[in-house]
């Protein structure tokens, strides 16, 4: 929808360029829920489904993809453009690879346009090359590669972690501070 549509406490979950996280669409960075009604009409343009994948065409996080992983439904906002692999040209995780390589995302920022925030518009978005070796060669490359993701996939966990345990800290240090509970 080009439009904002009207939140609930509960529905349908609606989610933008906030919900686009570390590769995959996280349903708990929604927008909000928006009702079923709605989310009808959304779906006879566009109704998401797994393998799915979300390229961001406007805002501070111009380029980034993200792929679906489950089978729950959820609506999108216009700044995310679908791209919806087709099996017998691509394995849906080799496509993201590509959409999120160097080479891929130098060719993006050629044609943004600049305003406040960057965008692509979707001519220029289908105007991009992408590599398309046959699909036997594309699971040979996953296979050599798919134990580095799961490394940097749990790497980046333990530092999200981190980093909550070290936020939590400096909360406890400031409200100890300010209560006198320590000096400063």
């Amino acid at each position: 929808p080009q439009e904002t549509p009207k939140f609930f406490e509960d529905g349908v979950p609606f989610v933008s360029v906030e919900g686009a996280s570390d590769g995959h669409i996280d349903l708990q960075r929604r927008r909000g829920f928006i009702s079923a009604k709605e989310h009808r009409r959304y779906c006879q343009k566009l109704k998401p489904q797994r393998d799915d994948i979300f390229f961001v065409k406007s805002g501070s996080t111009t380029g980034k993809t993200v792929i679906v992983d489950f089978d729950d439904e959820f609506s999108v906002w216009s700044p995310l453009a679908l791209i919806r692999p087709k099996v017998e040209f691509f394995i849906p995780m080799f496509l993201l690879a590509s959409l999120q390589s160097t080479y891929f995302q130098r060719q993006d920022q050629t044609g943004w346009s600049q305003g406040t925030q960057p965008n692509i518009g979707m001519a220029d978005l289908e105007k991009l090359w992408i590599i398309m070796p046959p699909v036997n060669e594309q699971m040979e490359i996953l296979d050599v590669f798919k134990p580095r993701f799961e490394k940097i996939d749990e790497m980046v966990c333990l530092v999200r972690r981190e980093v909550n345990e070290l936020l939590q800290w400096k909360d406890t240090l400031i409200a100890e501070s300010v209560t006198g509970k320590i000096k400063v």
